[in-house]
């Protein structure tokens, strides 16, 4: 549907190497359903978008 649902680091940070790990809640701890999302890097004038299946 084209909303955001998470963000998980909005913030500057020293290169390297890093992970994060997504529980399936959004924004506001809320689980979402199961389904195919968009997850979108971006690192200076870099951009990347890859899709993600949740499946419960």
């Amino acid at each position: 549907m084209g909303q955001l649902v998470y963000t998980f680091v909005e913030e500057q940070q020293a290169a390297g190497i890093y992970t994060v790990d997504w529980r399936g809640i959004d924004a506001a701890g809320r689980s979402v359903p199961s389904g195919v999302y968009i997850v979108r890097l971006q690192a200076g004038s870099f951009s990347q978008a890859r899709k993600l299946a949740l499946v419960k």
